[in-house]
């Protein structure tokens, strides 16, 4: 992440999982080919954003002619940061906040407490909103 601008991979994981979201109450599934569609992306691409989806057990795949993902874990329990950052992988606003020793200027930085600040407040930001919240929008 750039300092406060999503990449545009964060940005196509997001709307991947919103497209997916609905898929917890219909129990439809949606083809990856369904959402780059609806979505405006490419199949391809889908194919590896869908990756940590189901490594993080958002989403499942079902075979078959009518197959394809269905979100598993409720909406409503799942944040925007388990989204974008699954299994902790979070990215720093800056250097100090992620990377313990590779500032030569860490131990007297008068900065690095705004930075840490400003990646808590993002890290909180997204965990509290969910993507039951965003259903409702989309």
């Amino acid at each position: 992440m750039s300092f406060l601008r999503a990449s545009s991979r964060e940005q196509y994981q997001l709307r991947l999982a919103v497209c997916l979201g609905s898929t917890y109450y219909t129990k439809v599934p949606m083809s990856l080919q369904q959402v780059a569609t609806r979505e405006h992306i490419s199949e391809k691409y889908l194919e590896e954003l869908i990756v940590p989806l189901k490594k993080n057990n958002l989403v499942s795949a079902t075979q078959g002619r009518r197959g394809g993902y269905l979100f598993i874990k409720s909406p409503q329990k799942v944040s925007v940061k388990d989204i974008l950052w699954p299994r902790a992988r979070v990215p720093g606003v800056a250097l100090c906040t992620t990377k313990k020793g590779k500032c030569p200027l860490e131990k007297s930085c008068q900065a690095k407490n705004v930075w840490q600040q400003v990646q808590k407040e993002v890290e909180h930001t997204l965990e509290k909103i969910y993507l039951d919240t965003l259903l409702i929008s989309h």
